[in-house]
């Protein structure tokens, strides 16, 4: 109830100080609600976090059992990707010799001869990278055929889901109203700011502006 009485104050604020037509009241307002926004953001941040804490732990324990079942196949495909780099050298060393042979008889005039072997050489490293790269694809097609993969991924995607509505069920509890309370005030300060901003001069408009980022960068900077 004391937030929601410190809302409506601030709101008939605003109003006062959209009359006054006086920005540096409204930075002053406008700091006031944003900071209030921060404090209660951390507050339900707070109550989400000690009403999940067992959820959040079962979590981190699937976690480490998704990882165990991944390392065997991703060390199948980081193998898979130094095989492809060793393959695009040792063709890519074979068109360097191809090429510098090349040039010593025949200077930068190509031939025939050169291209045949050059798209030979192409051929062979692209077919033996497209096989490596099926193998990959294979491997994580067998990945996500894992049965114990698959229960450990939706076992994670069911706590995920408990958190989410535990999130907000909390919210809506305790702090729904407070949010939406806050956001009207700050729509009208917004508006308020418009206002204001069209009545100064054009030196002004920049650094009125940039006062209002800092005020969102740190809303309750100074604030006690």
């Amino acid at each position: 109830m004391k937030m929601i009485k410190r809302l409506t104050i601030m709101f008939v604020c605003c109003i006062v100080v959209s009359c006054q037509d006086n920005k540096n009241n409204w930075l002053q307002s406008y700091q006031e609600s944003k900071c209030l926004w921060h404090q209660t953001e951390i507050k339900f941040s707070k109550d989400t976090i000690e009403g999940t804490e067992k959820l959040h732990s079962q979590i981190i324990q699937v976690g480490t059992k998704i990882k165990e079942v991944e390392r065997p196949y991703k060390e199948r495909i980081v193998l898979i990707k130094k095989n492809i780099q060793t393959i695009k050298q040792k063709y890519h060393s074979e068109y360097r010799r191809i090429s510098d042979a090349h040039s010593f008889i025949y200077g930068h005039i190509s031939t025939p001869e050169y291209e045949k072997k050059v798209a030979q050489v192409t051929l062979k490293s692209e077919n033996e990278v497209v096989s490596l790269q099926k193998e990959i694809s294979t491997v994580n097609i067998e990945l996500e055929r894992n049965k114990n993969y698959r229960d450990l991924n939706r076992q994670s995607d069911q706590l995920k889901k408990e958190i989410s509505e535990r999130k907000s069920s909390v919210k809506k509890e305790k702090y729904q109203l407070i949010f939406d309370s806050l956001q009207r005030v700050i729509d009208n300060q917004n508006l308020q700011f418009k206002s204001i901003l069209l009545e100064l001069k054009e030196s002004e408009k920049q650094d009125f502006i940039n006062q209002r980022e800092n005020v969102r960068t740190n809303p309750c900077k100074n604030i006690n």
